[in-house]
């Protein structure tokens, strides 16, 4: 061992003494002088710090060569950092189930009770109570905002819409189970014309809050085209963005019509016979309403008519309840349009098919003088007195026009005077006007459902002006429908019988065929316009007081231009 080690540690040895071959720095003449360096007396030769001004420091070999080099390396500089990387979803299952988990919980804080205590007068059913607004739009911005990050992810998108499926599934779920005892109740159905305070009962209002609900969310899908189709394949294979989701929308638009369609219904359902009773007259007069000044009695003799004294009460409260309709849904503003022009053309109908008996202005009160007899004196109530003919005075000769046929007059009347008073038919059609004017209207957003409604106001007002002056068929304006003319002009002519009876068909059949609606009687009304034509026949002469009427019949029938 001790053989071994010996020549090996003699090797390091040698090694090591060898590899230094630099000699050692000589040390400075005393006879040179030295430029002191203040900075330098730590390194001086006597080894404690305390050297002169004539002392030198030792320098190395790297400050020797750097002496030598002619010029010094500048430092780099250093790289720009690279950018940070956007912040992106973790595309992991742990993301995925975490937001699996926010929207189960999102959905349960939308359709759980609200809490706190119990508010005066707030309706409850069966303990519950109506959802507050806007947990849909929270849920919704939720759902987008969650669909806006995956954007330019198609992978990452398509799985969170897969994942969007089982909460709103059970969103789905929760409404209808809840919904359907609703609208199951009696009550959901019925609607109080002077209810107090508000249009709706509990019933409807916890029903209501649900639908509102499912809008709001359904406000989400229409943004983002979720569930507008099933899922197809572009040209470059990527599915649609409402892959799996037709189904959830179409579930929450059926909510929103089970609940917005009855309720449209039922308001059409307690208006149209207050609007149909118009077409008679009131037996008894009826006391003045305060609050609309339109229906004020015209003269002394005149009377409210019974169901504008209803429409005046409940026309505000209906129009509170169209408008809270119409609010929750952009789908509610074409039924809100439906119930307004079928409002309009009721109205329209009933004033215009009233008896000819009932559209003459009220008459004053004349006495009807009593029979003279032979003798010139006024026949009295006492008992007639026994003659030769059996006891009894003969009876007097009938008139002559007893047996005469009945014939339209050879001149139509004139229009009523303004001397006599307001027309009662005038007047309640300026009346109901003023009513069904203070019914909401859909936003200007929908365009065709504005101006549907526009087209039937602007028939009305045309009806109106043609009441204003009926009797002369030259000015009827071009936009009352036929149906709702002719009955007017046909009396002002001296024509008693009525559309039906010159058609030969039944008033019901007739009205159930022909005036159900602006399209129906639109439809109907070239049709009936030849066929009243073909019964008045041919005019003789520009004499003839038919004549104004013909030629309005003319340019209503599809025959003659």
């Amino acid at each position: 061992m001790n053989a071994l080690k010996s020549p090996f540690l003699g090797n390091l040895r040698a090694s090591s003494t060898s590899r230094s071959s630099t000699p050692a720095p000589s040390l400075p003449s005393p006879d040179h002088t030295q430029i002191a360096d203040p900075f330098a007396t730590a390194l001086a030769p006597n080894g404690n710090g305390a050297g002169t001004s004539t002392a030198q420091p030792p320098r190395g070999r790297v400050q020797k060569l750097s002496s030598l080099t002619p010029f010094k390396r500048a430092m780099s500089p250093a790289p720009p950092a690279p950018p940070a990387p956007a912040q992106t979803l973790v595309q992991d299952g742990s993301y995925l189930q975490a937001l699996g988990l926010k929207l189960s919980e999102a959905v349960s804080k939308a359709v759980s009770q609200p809490g706190g205590p119990l508010g005066v007068g707030e309706p409850t059913v069966d303990g519950k109570r109506a959802l507050p607004s806007g947990r849909g739009k929270t849920l919704g911005a939720l759902i987008a905002s969650e669909l806006r990050a995956t954007e330019g992810n198609p992978n990452l998108q398509r799985a969170v819409l897969r994942l969007l499926q089982r909460p709103l599934s059970v969103l789905l779920t929760t409404l209808n189970a809840h919904l359907l005892p609703l609208i199951s109740s009696r009550s959901f159905s019925q609607f109080v014309i002077t209810q107090s305070p508000g249009p709706f009962n509990a019933t409807q209002t916890v029903a209501l809050s649900l639908a509102g609900l499912a809008a709001e969310v359904l406000e989400t899908f229409d943004s983002l085209g979720l569930g507008a189709a099933e899922a197809s394949s572009s040209g470059r294979g990527t599915p649609s963005i409402g892959d799996g989701l037709r189904g959830i929308r179409e579930g929450l638009e059926s909510i929103v019509t089970k609940v917005l369609g009855p309720m449209f219904a039922g308001i059409r359902k307690e208006l149209h016979p207050v609007l149909d009773a118009l077409e008679q007259l009131p037996l008894a007069p009826s006391p003045p309403l305060r609050p609309v000044t339109s229906l004020k009695p015209t003269s002394s003799s005149s009377v409210v008519h019974p169901s504008l004294v209803t429409l005046s009460h409940g026309l505000p409260s209906f129009g509170r309840a169209l408008q809270r309709l119409a609010n929750i849904s952009h789908s509610a503003h074409a039924s809100l349009a439906s119930c307004l022009i079928s409002l309009v053309w009721r109205a329209m109908v009933a004033l215009a098919y009233r008896p000819v008996a009932q559209i003459a202005r009220t008459p004053p009160v004349i006495p009807t003088p009593l029979p003279l007899t032979s003798s010139g004196t006024a026949a009295s109530s006492a008992p007639p007195s026994k003659t030769r003919f059996g006891g009894r005075t003969p009876p007097g000769t009938p008139s002559a026009t007893r047996f005469l046929m009945k014939l339209p007059s050879s001149r139509p009347p004139s229009p009523p005077s303004s001397s006599g008073g307001v027309d009662p038919l005038e007047h309640d059609a300026k009346s109901v006007y003023d009513l069904l004017q203070g019914l909401p209207r859909p936003p200007e957003s929908n365009e065709l459902a504005r101006e549907a409604v526009v087209e039937a106001f602007e028939a009305y007002e045309a009806f109106l002006t043609m009441l204003s002056h009926r009797g002369d068929a030259s000015n009827v304006p071009e936009d009352v429908p036929t149906l709702i003319a002719l009955p007017v002009l046909l009396r002002a002519y001296g024509f008693p019988t009525s559309v039906a009876q010159l058609l030969e068909l039944g008033e019901t059949e007739y009205r159930e065929g022909c005036v159900t609606g602006f399209g129906r009687a639109a439809e109907c009304g070239p049709v009936v316009a030849k066929r009243i034509l073909e019964v008045l026949g041919p005019v003789d002469s520009g004499d003839d007081a038919r004549a104004p009427l013909v030629e309005w019949l003319q340019s209503r029938s599809p025959t003659t231009h």
